[in-house]
């Protein structure tokens, strides 16, 4: 058999370390930095996607606050109006009225929460909407500034 004469060791030695110089320069060159490329970019995506995570964060717990406050002061608003109903001097009358206003207002909290729900929900969606639009424009810059 060739490979076991001891004539070709030479030759097989030097033609395995000119094959391997070459596949190594090849990954070197050309296979490498397009992994780089990619590992690159995807760190970048990461990042915008951070941030507008942060942001829209902020945003929701804005948004949750501002109807916190706005749910306290109807809470406090329509305590104030029983106060005032409670007042009247015709004990039924003020019970109906005070039923009235309590389910109102029991109402109006329902209401609401139902509506800082949906804010939530859809500051969230819209979160999402905006990472699918802004990520192609952030995609594209990348690309022309590679070129």
């Amino acid at each position: 058999m060739p490979q076991l004469d001891v004539t070709t060791y030479f030759s097989q030695v030097t033609y395995a370390i000119i094959g391997f110089i070459f596949f190594y320069l090849i990954f070197l060159r050309f296979i490498i930095p397009s992994i780089n490329k990619i590992i690159k970019t995807r760190r970048y995506n990461l990042y915008l996607i951070q941030l507008n995570s942060f942001y829209f964060k902020d945003e929701t717990n804005k948004t949750v606050q501002n109807y916190d406050k706005l749910l306290s002061n109807i809470f406090n608003i329509l305590s104030d109006k029983m106060i005032y109903v409670s007042s009247f001097s015709q004990p039924k009358s003020s019970e109906n009225l005070q039923f009235v206003v309590f389910s109102k207002l029991i109402y109006q909290l329902n209401e609401s929460m139902n509506l800082k729900n949906s804010l939530i929900h859809n500051s969230s969606s819209l979160s999402l909407k905006l990472q699918s639009t802004i990520q192609p424009s952030i995609l594209s810059i990348l690309k022309s500034l590679k070129k």
